[in-house]
């Protein structure tokens, strides 16, 4: 096995062409600010080489960094928000779509718990 050191290296990764990293997150803001760790100050899990392979992913020659996560939990609360709770850890930032405005609005609307009823 390998010491992470070298499997996490965003220069190894990005060495590689078309690499898709798909992670996953517990919230995400409008801004685009990805939680992956903790809700609020509560500590949930430990991120791994989620910033290493999506770095790496975005530098390598037709990759594709991802993050996915459903919209709502659950209960229907809504994992994407005007902001991350206090005390949140952000990991990254997503970058999804081509203006900031079209982004906030889409983000809101995939947030939405009543978007669930509409479909």
């Amino acid at each position: 096995m390998m010491d992470v050191a070298h499997t996490n290296s965003v220069t190894k990764i990005r060495q590689n062409n078309k690499v898709t990293a798909i992670n996953s997150a517990l919230s995400v803001d409008i801004t685009g600010q990805v939680c992956a760790d903790s809700i609020g100050i509560k500590h949930f899990s430990g991120v791994g080489g989620q910033i290493d392979f999506i770095r790496g992913a975005g530098y390598s020659e037709g990759g594709k960094p991802i993050i996915a996560l459903p919209s709502i939990t659950a209960k229907g609360i809504s994992k994407i928000s005007p902001t991350l709770l206090d005390g949140s850890g952000v990991v990254t930032t997503v970058l999804i779509f081509t203006g900031l405005l079209q982004s906030m609005e889409q983000l809101i609307c995939m947030g939405s718990p009543c978007r669930t009823e509409q479909n």
